[in-house]
């Protein structure tokens, strides 16, 4: 009878241990859920769009919300939902003052308006945005040392990126979807630019350079595009490394280069 009843008692301690066990388990998964739960995320908020003309127009109606315009403090553009079915998204020119344009999406330009347009600007940044089902996604004009990378620009009407005559400025990380005609296309003596580890798939053209030399085009992918993967019409003293491009109706071409 003793012995009984001490495995009675035995397998008692042994169950409340297991469930003990079992309910410490389920507190802590609760506890890491709830942290990630609670984790801040990101919030864009809506704002119409932006029209930013010298250096002076950098304030908080046209959406700055910190920044000095120096190297280390640069004016912020971030978060913000913009339609620009009425406007560019956020336009920008004839600054030399230092800023970023972050975490933004720019949307539904339609046939007629950009998402994010840079004319005769230098020092900007643009990282980390959406353009998506506008006429142009980022489009550079004039515009040098900027650097525009990890953006997705997507079923844009006319080209993903677009650079007219705008030198020493550096691409990189960037998609471009599904844009109508280029995925990136440097036009008119946009020279000296750096096009890096950027994808490309599924525009008309991936890459494609006219009257633009001494640019480095490197580790980008090239892939299902209608035509040319890369192509360089008029282009010359280029350099091309390590690109991948494939299951495009033509790889690679060079015309008059």
């Amino acid at each position: 009878m003793r012995n009984a009843t001490l495995e009675k008692v035995a397998g008692y301690r042994i169950n409340r241990k297991a469930v003990c066990t079992i309910i410490a388990t389920v507190v802590l998964g609760a506890i890491v859920l709830l942290a990630f739960v609670s984790a801040p995320a990101t919030r864009t908020t809506c704002h119409v769009p932006i029209f930013i003309n010298g250096d002076n127009s950098f304030t908080p109606s046209n959406g700055v919300s910190s920044g000095s315009g120096t190297a280390d403090d640069p004016y912020v553009i971030e978060n913000l939902l913009i339609d620009a079915s009425g406007s560019h998204g956020i336009w920008i020119e004839n600054t030399t003052k230092h800023f970023i344009i972050r975490n933004c999406v720019v949307e539904n330009g339609g046939g007629t308006h950009w998402g994010i347009y840079l004319k005769n600007v230098r020092n900007g940044r643009i990282e980390n945005n959406t353009c998506e089902n506008n006429y142009r996604g980022i489009c550079l004009y004039f515009s040098s040392n900027n650097v525009i990378s990890n953006n997705a620009c997507k079923k844009n009407y006319e080209f993903g990126i677009y650079l007219y005559s705008s030198s020493n400025n550096v691409i990189s990380n960037n998609t471009c979807l599904s844009n109508i005609f280029y995925g990136i296309r440097l036009d008119f003596s946009s020279n000296n630019n750096i096009l890096s580890n950027n994808s490309c798939k599924n525009n008309s053209l991936g890459i494609y350079l006219d009257s633009s030399s001494n640019n480095v085009i490197s580790n980008n992918t090239c892939l299902s595009n209608i035509f040319y993967g890369i192509c360089l019409d008029f282009s010359s003293n280029n350099i091309l490394s390590n690109n991948t491009c494939s299951n495009n109706s033509l790889n690679f071409g060079v015309v008059g280069s």
